[in-house]
């Protein structure tokens, strides 16, 4: 099988070729443009116009009239402004090659100087020709395929990268004859008007595009981002570096922070709209301005905290006036702020007051009256910051008269003379007594006093008496009122009520700790008139009916008292009753315990404390704690042997009544399974998805799957059992960062490190594979006949693939290698490397031409194809190939 293929040694080297043309920092593409716009122009018809014929030509003939010229024009749109023309490819498809009376036919290929159209092109309104490009060629009078190619004429790369770069108006070539003095020299060849596209007058370029990124690659901080006020920040990165331009995209990373409004020259920004006091996170990408926009990774994070804002709503209000003198100020967080430092004075000599947490301050000095007070508040960041407050004033109140003081008789005193004056301090200089007196609710005017004192008359026995006093100063016309006052009067004699209890004392005798006896006395009213009054006493003794009493004459009414003892001990306590002259009177008991028992137990994994039985009294509680041993965990707490609590260090029994035990039973711990690893993201291999594959975590039920773009912060997109994914909510040609997270019962891992991947949704991949450059699927020849292979391929992108040479013979299957032009009977990869275009369906790269005299008859079938998962395997789900077939008969 070695000389079946001998010649396909080219192939290889056409790939080394190419690939030295594309270093890492070279994107290397190529494109087949059809023309868009052709015509010829005919002497003899100088007004006519031939654009829309499906036929282009060239003649001669000078003094004739047969002179015959062709225009053709291509756009070039799809190469990417800024590229660098690498090789250039001018075809046209001839019908008709006449070279008069030489053996050769000169045509030559000019640039065009003027615009033009297809439409109103003519003779006589033909443009003229620029100096850039005047190229020679010498055609044979065989039709088919002619081109000009730039490794034979460089200036072709000049003129399309003038072209592209807008050095130069685009308008395209002129084909004539070299010398049009030769009758009858004429060519004809296809045009684009042609019902078959493929044969077109055709422009092939190769050219190449920068994928560099910016320096320095990730970007650095110049200055950090830092405070520009309470609600922004200001931030700057390091100048970056690149031939071809560069813009900056500042990234947030904080809930409520901002990017930047896309990429921006500036290496500057400034973010508005923060909240104040509160740290930000920012990243920095850089890119350049080449049609590629090849961009930097992510910077480190730069931190930045705003200042706090000024405090507001001061209180009192700014000028207030008629303030209190004791007044306290206060005022609220503006935001941000951690603690404030306060300044206080009289208008004109704020003093520093100290600093604070609190919103509020008390002067500690009592104010003046009718003075102006001026304050300021200045709020601290929790990296102490000052930002400076507002200086907020108020007006104290002007001085009153004084408030009356010290009543006589004293407020609410009771069993007063009917025959009693009142009195009291306050008023001074200059001011009246304005005297208020009466029952409650019948308060009456009785006149100014310029003493402080008054002689209401004889008042009634057992009438309640209210009084105000109201100082007024008739020069300011202050005034101050005063508190309104009572007294009771005595009750006449002759109606006073006599308290008699019986009897002179209650002993309970021993009672249960936490249990309770009753006990009573009698009240009796053996006066007259009505005697209101009630008992009190104090704990473990207590009133529980009858405490509150109102007798009548000889009336009587029975005081229920409880003993509810709490420790083994014996009391004593008075108990107290109010009314007539009050009575008093002795009650006493002894507290006993009752005791239970309660017994602890624990199970396997751990200890329970304390561990033997213990005494507890009735109605008392008893506290347990347990601990586990390792690896072990607190599962659940056993009453009398039913479930009262599960997990939890300690259990309390509470208000014990009977003999219990308590126990408790261990469990094993879990283990939270570690995070995933060998993360792997498939880049552009697949059309429509990312699969993404991890290593099974040990312990792991399940997996979380994570993705973030870059910019927008990581969210999770899937749960899954297995260790494969295939993301297809993905956008074309966006790479994404993938992430997994490890799950069980016990809890849920922390992140993987990340792979990125992404999809190429316009993936073109077309390789072609042709025999004797036959359009069919299907070739069938006799043994003998000369036999060429050849293969084209058209990629719009640099995917790493395996590339496949294979063919399918009467005697096996066979695969082979480019790089030692050996064929094996096994699988093996041709060659493997980045995909690039070469040849064309038309015009294929030759790798074989041999004869087949020697090749057994029968079918071979012939394929050329490339996945895009380079790994040495054939993967049909991701190949792309294309085929032929060859019967070889006898």
């Amino acid at each position: 099988m070695k000389q079946f293929y001998a010649s396909i040694i080219s192939f290889p080297f056409l790939i080394g070729v190419l690939l030295c043309q594309s270093p890492e920092s070279i994107q290397a593409e190529s494109v087949l443009l059809s023309a868009t716009q052709d015509a010829y122009v005919y002497e003899s018809s100088p007004n006519n116009n031939y654009g829309n014929l499906d036929t282009l030509a060239v003649n001669g003939g000078s003094g004739s009239g047969l002179r015959m010229r062709s225009y053709v024009k291509y756009n070039l749109s799809s190469i990417p402004s800024g590229s660098t023309i690498d090789g250039v490819y001018f075809w046209i498809y001839c019908t008709r090659c006449y070279p008069g009376s030489g053996s050769y036919l000169n045509m030559q290929l000019r640039s065009v100087g003027g615009s033009w159209s297809e439409s109103s092109l003519k003779w006589n309104n033909q443009p003229g020709v620029s100096s850039t490009l005047s190229l020679t060629k010498s055609f044979n009078n065989s039709t088919g395929w002619h081109r000009w190619e730039s490794t034979d004429y460089p200036s072709l790369i000049t003129l399309v990268q003038r072209w592209l770069d807008g050095d130069e108006s685009n308008n395209g070539f002129l084909l004539r004859l070299a010398d049009e003095s030769i009758n009858p020299g004429d060519a004809s060849w296809r045009s684009s008007e042609y019902s078959l596209s493929e044969y077109a007058p055709s422009l092939y370029v190769y050219y190449t595009v920068e994928t560099d990124p910016p320096t320095p690659n990730p970007p650095t901080w110049s200055q950090a981002p830092h405070a520009h006020g309470p609600d922004s920040l200001h931030m700057v990165a390091t100048t970056a570096s690149d031939p071809n331009g560069v813009e900056y995209y500042f990234q947030s990373w904080t809930e409520g922070g901002h990017d930047s409004d896309g990429f921006q020259d500036s290496p500057e920004y400034v973010d508005t709209g923060l909240n104040p006091g509160t740290w930000y996170y920012y990243k920095i990408i850089v890119r350049d301005k080449s049609p590629n926009q090849n961009q930097t990774s992510d910077s480190e994070f730069g931190i930045g905290l705003t200042k706090a804002a000024k405090p507001t709503n001061p209180s009192p209000a700014n000028d207030a006036t008629d303030q209190s003198i004791d007044t306290d100020i206060s005022w609220s967080n503006g935001g941000g702020a951690s603690s404030y430092r306060v300044y206080f004075g009289p208008a004109g000599n704020m003093t520093d007051r100290g600093a604070r947490s609190e919103t509020s301050y008390d002067p500690p000095e009592t104010l003046s009256y009718g003075t102006t007070y001026q304050w300021r508040i200045d709020a601290m960041d929790s990296a102490e910051r000052i930002t400076e407050g507002d200086v907020w004033s108020f007006t104290t109140e002007g001085q009153p008269p004084l408030k009356p003081t010290s009543p006589s008789p004293a407020n609410e005193a009771t069993n007063q003379s009917v025959n009693t004056d009142i009195s009291w301090i306050g008023g001074g200089a200059s001011c009246l007594n304005l005297v208020y007196f009466g029952t409650p609710g019948n308060m009456t005017y009785r006149g100014q006093q310029g003493e402080t004192s008054y002689d209401p008359g004889t008042l009634l026995y057992n009438t309640t008496y209210q009084w105000q006093i109201q100082v007024y100063n008739y020069i300011s016309g202050a005034s101050a009122m005063g508190d309104v006052w009572s007294f009771t009067t005595q009750s006449d004699p002759a109606t006073l009520p006599i308290i008699s209890v019986t009897p002179a004392s209650l002993n309970f005798d021993s009672v249960f700790v936490g249990s309770s006896a009753l006990n009573t006395f009698t009240v009796q009213n053996i006066g007259g008139g009505t005697l209101s009054g009630s008992a009190s006493v104090s704990s473990p003794f207590s009133i529980v009916s009858g405490g509150s009493y109102s007798l009548s004459a000889d009336q009587a009414q029975v005081v229920t008292v409880q003993f509810s003892p709490s420790s083994e001990a014996s009391y004593s306590q008075n108990i107290t009753f109010t009314g007539g002259d009050g009575a008093t009177r002795t009650v006493t008991g002894t507290g006993v315990d009752l005791q239970y028992t309660i017994t602890p137990s624990a199970g396997y994994g751990g200890t329970i404390s304390p561990n033997s039985p213990v005494t507890v009294n009735a109605g008392g509680n008893q506290n347990f704690t347990a601990l586990p041993s390792s690896c072990h965990r607190i599962s659940t707490w056993y009453l009398d042997g039913g479930i009262v609590q599960n997990g939890g260090n300690s259990y309390t029994l509470r208000n014990v009544q009977a003999n219990h035990t308590v126990s408790v039973a261990f469990s094993q711990n879990g283990v939270v399974p570690l995070p995933p690893t060998d993360i792997s993201a498939s880049d552009g291999i697949h059309t429509n998805k990312v699969r993404i594959t991890w290593n099974a975590s040990s312990g792991a039920t399940s997996y979380e799957v994570w993705r973030r773009d870059g910019i927008v912060a990581a969210t999770k997109i899937v749960d899954t059992s297995n260790t494969e994914y295939d993301d297809i909510s993905v956008a074309d040609n966006v790479t994404y960062y993938y992430m997994i997270k490890a799950k069980n019962d016990y809890g849920v891992s922390g992140f993987s490190s990340s792979d990125t991947g992404y999809a190429l949704n316009n993936l073109i991949i077309e390789p072609n594979i042709r025999l004797n450059n036959y359009f069919n699927q299907e070739t069938t020849m006799r043994q003998g006949a000369p036999l060429s292979v050849g293969i084209s391929l058209n990629a719009n992108n640099a995917l790493e693939a395996d590339w496949w040479v294979v063919v399918e013979a009467p005697f096996g299957w066979y695969y082979y290698n480019a790089y030692n032009g050996e064929w094996y009977p096994t699988d093996h990869v041709t060659y493997q490397g980045p995909l690039f275009s070469f040849g064309s369906i038309f015009f294929p790269h030759e790798i074989l031409n041999i004869d087949t005299a020697w090749l057994p008859t029968g079918i071979y079938v012939f394929y050329f194809g490339v996945d895009t998962d380079k790994n040495g395997q054939i993967n049909m789900d991701v190949m792309h190939y294309g085929w032929t077939v060859l019967h070889i008969t006898n």
